[in-house]
């Protein structure tokens, strides 16, 4: 892109100077060629042959047609010459939004190591709370297996006892069951320590 940009100066710059010269040359050649056809004019009229006259009637039409065709020539540099200086506008937005957006990544990066920080944190949180909830539910399931020993101990009953005894391993299963979706859970919302 800067190459381009440069590229495109140098060459708006070359041919402005192209133009210049053009110009300079083509006021050089007309003041010239004014000059001359003004003296063979003042030839032709004191002279009386024919044939002088001819030729002097020729370089006329070579001198014109030769200014018509280096006006036409500095007509076409001063169109190419707008042409460049459009591109080169264009191209100066283009520049702006490029150091734009080089800024903003900048400025990101400058971010980035705040931004990791704050994630290491929200990580370590959420481990501190999946390991309490663990806790929690172990110490629940102890609980209540304790007091279904109890239970089981003060009931004569055998029939009681049974009962007693497969409710309290249905809801020691259902908390075993509840610290390992937990423990499922810790595992897949810890995502990978590095940050890039």
């Amino acid at each position: 892109m800067n190459l381009t940009f440069a590229t495109r100066i140098c060459e708006n710059e070359s041919l402005q100077r192209e133009v210049d010269q053009t110009r300079l040359e083509s006021q050089e050649y007309i003041s010239y060629q004014s000059k001359r056809h003004q003296r063979l004019q003042s030839l032709m009229t004191n002279s009386n042959d024919h044939h002088s006259h001819k030729d002097l009637t020729r370089q006329g039409e070579e001198h014109q047609e030769r200014t018509n065709e280096l006006m036409r020539q500095l007509a076409e540099k001063e169109e190419e010459l707008v042409r460049l200086d459009v591109e080169l506008c264009g191209l100066s937005q283009f520049k702006s939004v490029e150091q734009h957006n080089l800024s903003r990544v900048n400025q990101l990066k400058a971010e980035q190591p705040s931004l990791q920080l704050h994630h290491r944190d929200v990580l370590r949180g959420l481990e501190a709370h999946w390991l309490s909830e663990r806790e929690r539910c172990e110490g629940q399931a102890r609980h209540t297996f304790h007091v279904a020993e109890v239970s089981l101990s003060q009931q004569s009953d055998n029939e009681q006892l049974l009962e007693a005894n497969k409710q309290m391993i249905e809801e020691l299963q259902q908390l075993i069951e509840k610290a390992r979706v937990l423990r499922a859970r810790q595992v897949l919302s810890l995502p990978c320590p590095t940050l890039t």
